[in-house]
């Protein structure tokens, strides 16, 4: 999946945000493999313990007002992409750039198209018993 390195390589997002998404994603998504190989990962680029518990079912009201935003975007994304807002836009443009926006969109899209993959195949998560 070459393709994997052209969203997840250098861009206009920082790693850490990436992460935060692919976790969000994941979660929305229910697929345990992504999860449990992406945490060690969003922890090593800096998302802190506490975001991640947020965006994986917690309190997102501990997030700051970009990441929130993010996150709003992404659950759209996520959930009902057809029901986006104007407004959702944005918002969500008021703490990052539109090609980030972009980005965000189809980083949200790749991974649900991996966390539909891995679970198709219900891939183990990392370190699971075979």
């Amino acid at each position: 999946m070459p393709f994997l390195a052209q969203i997840m390589g250098e861009s206009s997002l920082d790693l850490a945000t990436k992460e935060l998404v692919i976790m969000r994603v994941s979660q929305l998504n229910g697929c345990r493999y992504c999860l449990a190989a992406h945490r060690p990962v969003a922890l090593d680029a800096g998302v802190s313990g506490d975001a991640l518990a947020a965006v994986c079912g917690g309190d997102l009201s501990v997030l700051g007002a970009r990441d929130r935003a993010i996150i709003d975007w992404i659950d759209a994304v996520t959930t009902d992409a057809a029901g986006v807002t104007d407004a959702l836009a944005a918002q969500t443009l008021d703490h990052v750039r539109d090609d980030q926006l972009v980005e965000l969109t189809v980083l949200a899209g790749t991974i649900t198209m991996l966390n539909q993959y891995c679970s198709a195949f219900d891939i183990p998560p990392p370190g699971a018993p075979e």
